[in-house]
């Protein structure tokens, strides 16, 4: 993820994070809402209005505009995952969000903006396909840098005038889910931590369904440190928004700048941005 992060440290973080964002979620006193979809349709049609709305407020922090992505249900053989995108290839010409809307009283309208944010414009796929057509190795064409992609969609997440509302809410939960996977897969494959302990802690510092939490834990288990990339990721491309804008650059310049850098690791990102900051 980073050279110079190590477990404790980002272990500590985690839960520094986890402590502070609950304080602010808790400033809101807003309970979960309540789903009112009737028919998947209706999610769909929402995704479709909320991709429309953030294209708009694109135009403030993106030079290049890209394509628009299809909005579908995840397929039945995929049907255990939440949400995921896929870019477009050769063979499939637009990139595709997908959403599994067999639980319709999961989503709210309220949650699908800040997913939106993270799978489709200004995160994943924005990202994807502002590669398209860089002249780049062609195995950088098939391996995508975890730490950078994700950590652009999380990043992604922030780039949106939020109010102190649900849709706030579930920016808040989203942020506190990332933090708390610092916390435990550290806790797992460095600590040494056991399910029991793993899963308390995610019942007492969120509002996710025991299911839920069953499945992230797995996860983690059989990925170790792919969670880590989401906060980490993040807080890096923040990190460098801060040192650039500081420098004069402007939003757009900023994005332009760290986009055409990556695909990348975090710690080649970091190096290539210092070097730049430095000579200009």
């Amino acid at each position: 993820i980073l050279k110079n992060c190590n477990p404790q440290i980002l272990h500590l973080f985690g839960k520094k994070e986890v402590k502070r964002l609950c304080k602010e979620l808790n400033k809101l006193s807003i309970q979960k809402p309540q789903s009112t979809y009737q028919a998947k349709q209706e999610i769909i049609q929402d995704l479709h209005t909320i991709q429309k709305k953030i294209k708009q407020i694109n135009h403030a922090y993106f030079d290049k505009q890209v394509c628009d992505y299809k909005i579908e249900s995840i397929p039945k053989e995929r049907e255990q995952m939440t949400a995921y995108y896929e870019r477009s290839t050769p063979h499939k010409k637009q990139g595709t969000f997908y959403i599994n809307t067999n639980d319709l009283s999961k989503w709210t309208r309220y949650e699908l903006l800040v997913l939106s944010l993270h799978e489709g414009y200004p995160g994943h796929h924005y990202e994807l396909e502002y590669h398209v057509g860089k002249k780049q190795p062609k195995y950088m064409e098939m391996w995508m840098s975890n730490s950078f992609s994700e950590g652009w969609a999380f990043y992604a997440e922030n780039l949106y005038p939020y109010k102190k509302d649900a849709y706030y809410y579930y920016k808040l939960n989203y942020d506190i889910l990332r933090s708390m996977r610092l916390v435990i897969d550290t806790g797992i494959h460095h600590f040494g931590w056991d399910y029991e302990t793993c899963f308390n802690y995610m019942k007492e510092n969120s509002s996710m369904e025991e299911t839920i939490i069953h499945k992230e834990l797995i996860r983690y288990v059989c990925l170790p440190s792919q969670a880590l990339s989401y906060k980490v990721g993040g807080c890096v491309f923040l990190y460098l928004r801060k040192l650039c804008l500081n420098k004069g650059y402007s939003l757009k310049d900023y994005h332009k700048l760290v986009l055409s850098l990556g695909p990348c690791s975090l710690d080649e990102l970091i190096h290539r941005v210092n070097q730049l900051i430095i000579q200009s």
